[in-house]
């Protein structure tokens, strides 16, 4: 630190050995002997145990933009002047996205057009010289070419929003599955990613620029319930994304199982919600036969054939993925001196974690889900239930299992829910 740059440090699980200078403006620690650490299922994040020291100047220059970092607000002053006059539009463009929302009745109607009109035109190329990783390019270099990174393609949306009427704010987040961790009194450059803040009336809506395929509104597990530094008059303000609860967070499935002379068929139609829907979403927009591979390699069964699928993305009312299945399954039934057996464990078999003796870390639950899947087996002719599964219920610390089995008009119905 050889110009004595004032430094905000933190430091969180040292060992009580370790030695540290006194000296604010060129600090050392030097530790001795640190034991291995053995990983543990379902552990917390690594910052949460392992040693950790984290250093941020109070004072920055990139090229010629200097500013302070020893508050958010003035760290946000220092990232709005970087990208400070870069949201110019042309007229003539000003004029088309304003026809383009014209008849739309709502401010959110508004937002939902034009970012179905940024995921329709651009998709995301980084090219990042100099200050270029952290200054977006102008916007209407990004209308006329097309492309962009997080940051240009989060300042285009802006600029195409102010240029309707509509405020909204350029946000920086870590981003990344997991990524949760953040100091909250150490300013600075702590995140990775941009994305866009809308207010409105009742809520906020945050769009993810760099994404094609996700639903409007959607940010999934990418940035989720983390952290954020909104970029507003000349400032920085710290705020958080939405998390999705366990109400909003799910898979639900439903498997109808029939046996006639041609032998065994089962229709499925699963419902993915939340951040459960990340990957679905993706698999969608692919062609038929990755998405084949995709429904062979996550549907539980053994030994099937499937038949036919059709994907459905759902933005309207609430976010979803549908997806619907007719499976041949060769070996369901098992027959055998005038009876038959059949397992109502059909799919999402619950992975349960290796145990650890003497396990020295909390179990980390990064979010809370529920799958629920239902078992319905139309009898063949003849036959009636003998033995159905005992009704479970298990409620733990940190989860809850129900199993329900039920027969009736010569069918059995099983529900099964998970919830952690």
């Amino acid at each position: 630190n050889p110009g004595n740059l004032p430094l905000n440090i933190k430091s969180a699980n040292l060992p009580p050995d370790v030695y540290e200078s006194q000296n604010p403006y060129n600090p050392s620690w030097k530790f001795t002997n640190l034991p291995p650490i053995q990983e543990e299922p379902m552990e917390p994040p690594a910052e949460k145990f392992i040693p950790l020291i984290r250093i941020a100047p109070e004072v920055i220059q990139y090229n010629k933009y200097k500013g302070q970092a020893d508050t958010w607000e003035n760290y946000g002053k220092w990232v709005a002047g970087v990208f400070a006059g870069r949201q110019n539009l042309s007229a003539s463009t000003i004029s088309n996205l304003n026809q383009m929302v014209s008849q739309a009745g709502t401010s959110r109607e508004k937002v939902r057009i034009l970012y179905k009109y940024l995921q329709s035109r651009t998709h995301y190329i980084n090219i990042s010289l100099g200050i270029g990783g952290l200054q977006p390019h102008q916007a209407s270099d990004v209308d006329e070419l097309g492309y962009g990174d997080c940051k240009d393609l989060s300042n285009y949306m802006v600029a195409m929003l102010d240029a309707v009427g509509i405020k909204s704010y350029y946000t920086l987040v870590k981003a990344g599955e997991g990524k949760y961790s953040f100091e909250k009194d150490q300013p600075g450059h702590q995140f990775n990613h941009v994305i866009v803040c809308v207010p409105q009336a009742s809520d906020t809506i945050w769009l993810e620029c760099t994404s094609q395929i996700l639903p409007f509104g959607q940010l999934g597990s990418y940035t989720d319930n983390r952290p954020v530094l909104i970029i507003k008059d000349n400032s920085g303000v710290l705020a958080r994304t939405p998390d999705y609860p366990i109400e909003t967070n799910f898979i639900n499935s439903k498997i109808e199982i029939v046996h006639n002379d041609e032998g065994t068929a089962a229709t499925g139609h699963f419902i993915f919600s939340g951040l459960m829907l990340d990957e679905p979403v993706h698999i969608a927009t692919q062609n038929k036969a990755d998405q084949l591979d995709w429904i062979n390699g996550n549907l539980e069964m053994t030994d099937f054939t499937i038949t036919n699928f059709q994907f459905k993305v759902n933005e309207e009312m609430k976010t979803s993925v549908e997806l619907d299945t007719e499976v041949a399954l060769h070996s369901f039934f098992f027959f055998f001196n005038g009876r038959f057996f059949a397992s109502v464990n059909l799919n999402n078999h619950i992975e349960v974690p290796a145990r650890v003796r003497n396990r020295k870390r909390d179990l980390y639950i990064p979010y809370s889900y529920r799958n629920s899947d239902t078992v319905v087996i139309s009898l063949p002719a003849g036959y009636k239930p003998e033995q159905l599964p005992e009704s479970t219920v298990s409620d733990e610390r940190f989860g809850k299992y129900t199993m329900r089995s039920r027969a009736e008009q010569n069918k059995i119905t099983c529900i099964r829910t998970f919830e952690m």
